[in-house]
């Protein structure tokens, strides 16, 4: 004969009369007894609220791993990683890399996860071991590796191009244009030259989109340049500013006080780390390009001097020069700098 299963209510009853007289309840419901055994013939096993709360307990405190410790692994595998290119080697993958198209540069500092400035002072600088020490040469060199590692090949670089040569390269030899297509043709010119400079977007330097255009030419001369822009009359100082924001990646807004400071200085380097220099660089070397002109006589002996150093510098050099005793820095027309009275320490 089986034995009858106990009803809830019984259960209740039980469960209260064990709490009251503190008994302990029975082992576990695998230690039932059958009923052959005998013995304890309503063998039950009832879980409390007390071993639940442990059984939570004990779940709580297991081990899972989580994203962020193989992400502190990767990090520490990152730290220790040994950088088997020169500082040079990465600058000249990142202008390959991005003069090809492949990112704008801001997309390409995000994807790095460094700062504008991290980045630009890298860029800026030349040497194997210059920018050792700066964040954007180990990201530059983890975002290549990585890209060799997953069978990503170095996209080549592009060269410079000129829409309008293209455009004038294009119409060489055509017949049948319309004396109404030419007359229009004529009255867009008149219009461009308006405003001399205000559109030069369809000329593309080698090195702009890395913002590393080497730059032949003085801030004494880039000065005179643009004080001489901005006394045409059909030229207007904000849209001027624009037109320079639009040469730079990386400035948000160049402003007029900016460029006041720029023009307020006297000096062939003063003023060489400012936006206002490399982006007025640019701006007026499209404009060369685009109306044809040739290179000036200060413009070919700039990139005999600078020509080895990929063009003037760009550093702040405010901060002087260690001399020897008796010996003083001087700068010469270039923006080069020798020392006299004495040896430099």
């Amino acid at each position: 004969m089986s034995t009858p299963k106990p009803t809830l209510s019984e259960l209740q009853r039980i469960l209260l009369e064990h709490r009251s007289e503190n008994r302990p309840l029975a082992p576990s419901t695998n230690s039932r007894m059958n009923s052959k055994s005998g013995n304890n013939k309503r063998g039950f096993s009832v879980i409390s609220d007390e071993d639940s709360e442990n059984e939570e307990n004990n779940s709580q405190h297991a081990t899972i791993p989580t994203d962020n410790d193989s992400d502190s692994e990767n990090e520490n595998e990152n730290e220790n990683i040994e950088i088997q290119q020169t500082c040079d080697q990465i600058r000249r993958q990142i202008r390959t890399f991005l003069e090809a198209g492949e990112m704008k540069v801001t997309h390409f500092q995000r994807t790095l996860n460094i700062s504008a400035s991290s980045y630009g002072n890298f860029m800026k600088l030349n040497g194997k071991f210059a920018g050792a020490r700066n964040q954007t040469y180990k990201a530059a060199y983890l975002f290549f590796k990585s890209r060799e590692e997953n069978g990503i090949p170095m996209p080549k670089k592009k060269a410079a191009t000129s829409t309008s040569n293209n455009k004038a390269k294009i119409g060489e030899g055509s017949t049948g244009i319309s004396s109404s297509s030419s007359g229009s043709a004529e009255k867009t010119q008149k219009s461009k030259k308006a405003i001399p400079g205000e559109e030069v977007s369809d000329i593309t330097l080698s090195g702009e989109t890395t913002q590393t255009v080497p730059i032949y030419t003085t801030c004494d001369e880039m000065r005179r340049t643009i004080n001489a822009h901005l006394r045409q009359p059909s030229i207007i100082q904000a849209s001027f500013l624009r037109s320079l924001t639009s040469q730079h990646p990386t400035a948000k807004s160049i402003t007029a006080k900016q460029l006041n400071d720029f023009r307020g200085k006297k000096g062939p380097k003063a003023g060489n780390s400012s936006a206002v220099f490399y982006a007025a660089y640019v701006y007026f070397e499209k404009l060369r390009i685009k109306e044809g002109k040739g290179k000036s006589k200060l413009r070919v002996e700039m990139e005999d001097v600078w020509g080895d150093e990929g063009g003037i510098t760009l550093r702040d050099m405010r901060r002087g020069y260690w001399c020897g005793p008796g010996a003083k820095p001087v700068e010469d027309k270039y923006g080069r700098v020798s020392f006299v009275g004495g040896g430099r320490g």
